[in-house]
């Protein structure tokens, strides 16, 4: 066993590189049976873990697609430039998956924080009296 790169770390860290590392091993294989292995593999993560952790994962994930791309892809293979780019792409879908969601995110809180606005607007005419509100 070999500790030279062993350190703590994030725990989404782990599971971030295991999907990378997964589909980097898996990209002659069957896509549609490997999206289907990872959609399983995540579903069981969301089930247990927080959402924070979930977008851990995913941009781990996304970071460790493109050093794959880098670092694991044989420059002189016969197909190394369409792999890169296969990774790559999927780094950029993972992002905007994650983008995505924190998007949607941040229009709920922006919802749920005006509703909270308009109550503590509404609490404040109440205690100054009805004739300082308006509407």
């Amino acid at each position: 066993m070999d500790f030279d790169s062993s350190r703590l770390a994030d725990p989404a860290l782990d599971v971030g590189y295991f999907l990378a590392d997964w589909q980097f091993r898996q990209a002659d294989l069957d896509q549609a049976g490997t999206d289907q292995l990872y959609e399983s593999f995540l579903a069981a993560y969301v089930s247990r873990a927080s959402k924070d952790f979930l977008m851990r994962i995913r941009l781990y994930e996304a970071v460790e697609l493109v050093k794959c791309a880098v670092r694991r892809v044989q420059l002189f293979e016969d197909d190394c430039a369409s792999r890169m780019s296969a990774l790559v792409e999927r780094a950029q879908w993972v992002i905007d998956d994650v983008q995505r969601t924190l998007i949607l995110r941040a229009r709920r809180f922006s919802v749920a924080r005006s509703v909270d606005t308009s109550l503590a607007e509404k609490r404040r005419c109440l205690q100054q009296g009805a004739a300082s509100c308006k509407g």
